[in-house]
C-alpha cells in the first residue's frame, strides 16, 4: 500500500489539482522484489519519445 502516494492523491483531490501523474504500483515493486529473490535480475527502464514523456516498453 502506497500510503505517501494514496497521501499526495487526496490532496490533491481536495484542493481541486488533477494535474498529478500515477508513479509505480507498490504491488509492481513487490513483484521485483519477489523475481530478484529468485535469483532473476530485474532492470527498469523507459523509453521517451519525442516529446520527452517515457512510454512503456512493449
Amino acid at each position: 500500500d502506497d500510503v505517501v502516494g494514496r497521501t499526495k492523491v487526496y490532496e490533491a483531490i481536495v484542493k481541486g489539482d488533477d494535474t498529478f501523474e500515477a508513479g509505480i504500483p507498490e504491488s509492481f515493486n513487490v513483484l521485483v522484489k519477489e523475481m530478484r529473490s529468485l535469483g532473476l535480475n530485474v532492470e527498469l527502464k523507459s523509453i521517451e519519445d519525442g516529446d520527452g514523456l517515457a512510454e512503456a516498453a512493449e
